[in-house]
């Protein structure tokens, strides 16, 4: 299940067995013992619960809404058949055992529901009574995901034509796995190759996807709106012009110095309207088209009699 699909009580279904990672005081809930799920009920306002059975038997009324779904493992209990020489794989984090998800190993000897089990990370055995520690299944086969950075012999593909995660990369993560040889599973081989060529499987951000880069680039921006923010510049330095002036001439010090000092008040007022002009000069030059130069033979030769 998806953490998405964890925090609704709708996805739940009779089988499963749910195991949380943090104790739940308040509702008598211990971590890493097993709930049976015993179907699902609605609380006093009307919201869809989920009803838990502990190992007593006791009914627990859990809303999937209160708890983080990353303290939530949901597991589907069933029988399976083991012998040595079997692949497994386990599929909790395991601080007792001293294992992580997806960790695979060998079984080397098996005694009733006792398993030593050789693990491929640092080819340690460790014996595990699979009684109480539950959470594994066979490791014949893994996600593409958590085959990276892998090698075997040879590897044996499964590509679904109606799976999303069938895409360039991930085909060529998966053949690249094998040291010797590659077998691929598939509908249609000629179906296989053209969704290959379509789904790359390359990640891109939401803004190409949208083809928002070219269109709001500063030149494309300029292109449509230039003429429009020039306008808005020109306005804006007028205003910041004239908040100013007005800041200056609100300002006590210097009311009391422009009364003393006429010529100084004209001589701002003439700075402000040089200003204004200039910014206004620097726009029109701008939008003017460049002359070509005029060339005379007069002025050649008489440069060249400088020279």
């Amino acid at each position: 299940m998806t953490d998405e699909e964890k925090r609704f009580a709708r996805f739940y279904s009779g089988g499963q067995v749910v195991k949380f990672g943090r104790d739940i005081a308040e509702m008598g809930i211990a971590r890493d013992a097993e709930y049976r799920l015993a179907g699902l009920g609605r609380n006093e306002s009307g919201r869809q619960i989920v009803r838990l059975a502990d190992e007593q038997g006791r009914i627990i009324r859990w809303d999937p809404r209160s708890t983080r779904p990353r303290q939530v493992n949901v597991f589907e209990q069933g029988e399976r058949d083991l012998a040595t020489g079997d692949r497994v794989q386990w599929r909790l984090a395991n601080k007792e055992l001293d294992l992580k998800n997806a960790e695979r190993g060998t079984v080397e000897k098996l005694h009733e529901s006792i398993a030593t089990i050789r693990w491929d990370r640092d080819a340690r055995t460790k014996t595990v009574d699979l009684s109480i520690h539950k959470t594994w299944d066979h490791g014949y086969a893994e996600t593409v995901y958590s085959s990276q950075s892998k090698t075997y012999a040879r590897v044996y593909v499964l590509a679904p034509m109606g799976s999303s995660l069938v895409n360039g990369q991930n085909f060529y993560t998966a053949i690249t796995r094998a040291r010797f040889g590659v077998k691929l599973w598939t509908e249609d081989r000629d179906r296989l190759a053209e969704k290959l060529k379509r789904n790359s499987g390359e990640k891109t951000s939401s803004l190409e996807g949208l083809g928002r880069l070219d269109r709001d680039s500063p030149r494309s921006v300029m292109e449509r709106h230039g003429e429009k923010l020039r306008r808005q510049r020109i306005d804006q330095e007028i205003q910041r012009l004239e908040r100013r002036e007005r800041l200056r001439s609100t300002n006590p010090r210097s009311r009391a110095e422009a009364l003393s000092l006429p010529e100084k008040l004209a001589g701002r007022a003439r700075s402000v309207t040089e200003q204004m002009e200039a910014l206004l000069r620097s726009f029109i030059e701008r939008d003017r088209p460049t002359p070509e130069p005029t060339h005379h033979e007069g002025d050649h030769h008489k440069r060249g009699q400088d020279r």
